[in-house]
């Protein structure tokens, strides 16, 4: 079910970091439904994303 403002894409495509990436630009404003091993690759990616910030200072 799809609530208002918001709708569902089947897509086929080759799932890759290039993807992944370019789904990652639309933030919360989207989200994999399945495969589930989509899902756990585009957590790392993002796990990937914050570590990089993790230590980082504001002020460098």
């Amino acid at each position: 079910p799809t609530r208002e403002g918001w709708f569902t894409v089947n897509l086929y495509v080759s799932v890759s970091p290039v993807f992944l990436s370019w789904l990652f630009q639309f933030g919360d404003k989207a989200r994999i439904l399945a495969p589930a091993e989509v899902q756990v690759q585009m957590q790392q990616l993002l796990q990937q994303a914050i570590s990089g910030y993790e230590n980082a200072s504001i002020f460098n």
